[in-house]
């Protein structure tokens, strides 16, 4: 097999590399060439660039640059620990609590998604192939050592979607998934987290993924709604309602607690005071409704885009074009209407118009990505894919 990179092209790029005055962005180059290195499985190269190459740049900035040098060994983290997880989790556990959980979870997203960390991609679960066990039982051993609540509970839903799959989760020997269920059902002592969100709401959210994956029925999902619904306020109730809405599976014996779940976060979220607040549980519903009914989207970005046209602060545009973004995902013509046909009202046409421009931009990428993949498969490269 050919390899990606010959021993002159690992040349040619180190004096292009090496010429960085930065060592922190040295180091981020040369992470990046050892992960592709990884991912060709060259991993004998891999381990000799992050040993010549990455820790002698992170060697190289200052003790007292803390910040620097963090942000180095963070994002050298998935390399680091592909080259040598031992050494990577002792330079990782002299990090602050927060930068060491940041780390872990970057190691964590590469061992579960294989994707370069600074490359763009659309997330698409369903089109991975299996997980190696030592990887689960890795990510797992990870996820232990993080505290950050809303990052475990992250970690985890990805990583039960991933193995949760038919064809991924069959290849596994039954001693092999009660082993990894085991290690999951471990997680959960970790939440609530002692120095974060002080109620269950997490660990509800955890269960309903191990539910999900235990393909349990209509009982524990109700107990699990039944809890929910004695959090301490309506904005975390409406969060988890929409979280733990999009785990319930759509069988025929679940569907009618999904969509009733969906519009029990919708009734919620219309009660919460902030505007701001109102938007991002929205935005929850969306994610979580996306790949089950694309009308229940529609309803909620129409209310979240209502609500932006009112919000005052100071990253209003942000906010507009992110959710042009998520309409955009769904449908562009849906997008085009939703920026430019709220209302007549002449105060708006400026934030309209805003939101328009967004979507002329959503176009042009997208025209772009096509005119990319054309050239692309002319040149008989056919690696390149456009974003979903």
């Amino acid at each position: 097999k050919k390899r990606l990179f010959g021993a002159e092209d690992l040349a040619a790029l180190g004096r292009l590399i090496n010429d960085i005055p930065g060592a922190s962005i040295r180091a981020l180059a040369w992470s990046d060439i050892a992960l592709r290195l990884c991912l060709d499985g060259a991993q004998r190269e891999c381990t000799e660039v992050v040993a010549q190459h990455v820790k002698r740049a992170i060697g190289e900035i200052p003790a007292q640059a803390k910040e620097r040098r963090a942000a180095a060994i963070i994002g050298a983290a998935p390399a680091l620990f592909r080259a040598h997880n031992g050494t990577a989790e002792e330079m990782i556990e002299a990090l602050a609590p927060n930068e060491k959980d940041e780390a872990y979870r970057r190691i964590c997203k590469f061992l579960l998604t294989k994707e370069l960390p600074y490359e763009p991609y659309e997330s698409n679960t369903k089109g991975r192939g299996m997980l190696e066990v030592t990887d689960i039982w890795d990510i797992c051993r990870l996820a232990a050592k993080i505290e950050t609540d809303h990052t475990l509970c992250g970690l985890m839903e990805d990583l039960i979607g991933h193995i949760e799959l038919k064809k991924n989760w069959k290849a596994y020997t039954p001693e092999q998934q009660a082993d990894i269920k085991g290690k999951l059902k471990a997680l959960l002592k970790k939440l609530p987290s002692p120095n974060f969100i002080k109620h269950e709401g997490y660990r509800i959210l955890m269960e309903g993924h191990l539910a999900r994956l235990e393909k349990s029925g209509g009982g524990t999902w109700d107990d699990l709604i039944a809890r929910a619904r004695k959090l301490p306020n309506h904005s975390d109730q409406a969060f988890v309602f929409g979280e733990l809405a999009g785990a319930i599976p759509d069988t025929s014996s679940l569907i009618k607690r999904k969509r009733d779940l969906f519009d029990e976060a919708k009734r919620k979220i219309a009660t919460l005071s902030s505007r701001q607040d109102r938007i991002e549980r929205y935005r929850v519903i969306f994610n979580s409704a996306l790949d089950f009914d694309a009308e229940i989207c529609r309803e909620v970005l129409k209310a979240a885009t209502e609500d932006s046209l009112t919000l005052e602060s100071e990253d209003v545009s942000a906010v507009r074009e992110q959710l042009i973004d998520m309409a955009y995902r769904l449908d562009a013509n849906f997008a085009a209407t939703l920026a430019s046909g709220l209302d007549k009202d002449p105060a708006r046409k400026a934030k309209q118009l805003e939101l328009r421009e967004r979507v002329e931009a959503m176009q042009m990428q997208r025209r772009i990505e096509t005119l990319k993949l054309r050239d692309s498969l002319e040149k008989g490269d056919a690696t390149l894919t456009p974003a979903n």
